[in-house]
């Protein structure tokens, strides 16, 4: 498990979660997207494969289908989910 922080440019927003780094990536941004929702308190409606998750520092944008540790995210680590 790492704690990362995840801006949420359309919220205006940066929030902390505890993730599981040996799950897919698909998967995080489905429970975020989720959560995105849950803020704006609207039904999940779209497709959450249309986000992305990019390394805030490297610029990078994540593959959905490798794991957090694969690109050696650590406690710390800021995401953007855009």
């Amino acid at each position: 498990m790492v704690l990362i922080d995840v801006d949420f440019p359309a919220l205006g927003e940066t929030m902390n979660f505890r993730v599981d780094e040996t799950v897919p990536i698909s998967g995080i941004i489905d429970e975020l997207a989720s959560l995105v929702c849950q803020k704006l308190q609207e039904p999940v409606g779209f497709q959450t494969n249309s986000f992305l998750l990019c390394n805030a520092d490297t610029q990078e944008i994540l593959n959905p289908e490798k794991k957090l540790a694969e690109y050696g995210i650590e406690n710390g680590t800021r995401l953007l989910l855009v």
